[in-house]
């Protein structure tokens, strides 16, 4: 749904953006899970 398209769009910051189906045997529902980067470490 078109709604729900903002979280394929381009950021202003580094994000990972996790999307999958549920129940596992269909289609019926989505989950979406995001991540934003925090912290750099250098070794």
């Amino acid at each position: 749904r078109n709604e729900n398209a903002s979280y394929l769009l381009p950021t202003d910051f580094p994000q990972l953006t996790l999307i999958t189906c549920w129940p596992p045997e269909n289609n019926t529902h989505r989950v979406i899970i995001t991540g934003a980067l925090t912290e750099i470490r250098t070794p």
